[in-house]
């Protein structure tokens, strides 16, 4: 029948048009989003080149149970990371039974952001520790991102796993604490909940009949992350500010999720004999540091960008400044006599305030007691 062949040809033409033009498009996605990539979180961290790259290439993450997610390992010339997502912790010398164990927990800010494997944290408080004569492991165990019930998580899990119980237990926290609320997640899910969350549901959705794996396409993709850059750029305007009353009583959510996890810690400090610490690290914003005309640019840069988490953030720093409990030690004022600049963005440290941080790190271990009452405008131990 001729209509019918006439119909049929008319037809496979619209067919194969239509499937060169979705083809088209998709390799038009495919290249937009190869060559304009999302920005890395570290893009306004001014870091040399070469460690900039390594940095950027150790992003890549692992499942891991219970808290979500590690660094993949990764091998570099100043970012080294093993199987179990943990970081090199340089001068720790941990195959000797007789060595003082000192595990350390926290999150980018404990891990490293924006120093070397020999300028974190842990690696200059074992450099500390060797420099006075003592033998010491000391294993950092942080990441980026985590919160403090990821860290009471993984202590539960290397208690479990690991025969050479630690001495030592340091939690270091900060501004990753701070959660602004949000209807549908819990107070105290750590921040790769929404994400998580949306895995899980997108993977039921595939067991079902429909069209969800269009939303997998890089058309899909690419017109996404247009919509998205058009809502910030139609809400770059005047942001909100968060009310003093609301700001403080989020706040005082994070600090009790914070110190109910403390007591955790506690309690498990005296089942398996450690002794635990617990420090609040500091950001450019708290305390009264004279600050560079950069660290500057970093507070009003946040201030200006996230004002609401600014002001969450103030509020809980303010909140934690008065926070008494056995072996808590505030930090927001421990760089207010400095001068130089020891911030690389609005809360990671460079290497030399990682090593003013060590130091008072490993005066606090040392002792046998410490207080978290202010003298001359610092904690100080006793």
């Amino acid at each position: 029948m001729p209509g019918l062949k006439d119909l049929a040809l008319k037809l496979s033409v619209a067919v194969t048009l239509g499937v060169l033009l979705l083809s088209v498009g998709e390799l038009a996605a495919l290249i937009y989003l190869r060559y304009d990539p999302d920005p890395s979180p570290y893009a306004k961290l001014h870091l040399p080149a070469d460690y900039a790259r390594e940095l950027e290439a150790s992003r890549r993450t692992q499942y891991l149970p219970y808290v979500g997610w590690r660094r993949s390992r990764y091998d570099g010339r100043f970012i080294s990371v093993d199987n179990q997502g943990v970081r090199r912790t340089l001068n720790s010398d941990c195959g000797n039974e007789k060595n003082l164990v000192v595990w350390i927990f926290g999150d980018s800010a404990l891990w490293g952001t924006g120093s070397s494997d020999a300028e974190t944290i842990p690696s200059q408080l074992a450099n500390l520790y060797e420099d006075a004569g003592q033998k010491v492991c000391v294993r950092n165990y942080g990441e980026t991102g985590w919160v403090s019930t990821q860290e009471v998580i993984e202590l539960i899990l290397q208690l479990k796993q690991l025969n050479r119980k630690p001495d030592i237990v340091v939690l270091y926290d900060g501004t990753d604490e701070i959660l602004m609320p949000s209807e549908g997640v819990p107070v105290g899910a750590d921040r790769g909940y929404q994400r998580f969350r949306q895995l899980l549901d997108d993977s039921q959705d595939q067991n079902k009949p429909g069209f969800w794996y269009l939303n997998q396409t890089n058309t899909a993709r690419a017109l996404n992350r247009i919509a998205a850059q058009l809502r910030v750029s139609r809400h770059s305007g005047a942001k909100p500010n968060l009310p003093p009353q609301e700001a403080k009583t989020a706040a005082q959510l994070s600090i009790d999720n914070y110190r109910r996890n403390l007591q955790i810690v506690d309690s498990l400090a005296q089942t398996y004999g450690f002794r635990s610490f617990y420090f609040w690290y500091p950001m450019s914003a708290a305390g009264h540091k004279p600050l560079t005309r950069e660290e500057q640019m970093f507070v009003s840069r946040e201030a200006a960008q996230a004002p609401r988490v600014y002001e969450l953030t103030q509020a809980t720093y303010a909140l934690c400044e008065k926070l008494q409990r056995p072996n808590f030690l505030y930090l927001g004022d421990i760089l207010d006599a400095d001068p130089q600049q020891l911030y690389l963005d609005f809360s990671h440290l460079s290497p030399q305030g990682n090593r003013l941080v060590a130091q008072y790190m490993f005066q606090v271990l040392q002792g046998s007691k410490v207080n978290n009452h202010h003298e001359q405008g610092r904690p100080v131990p006793y």
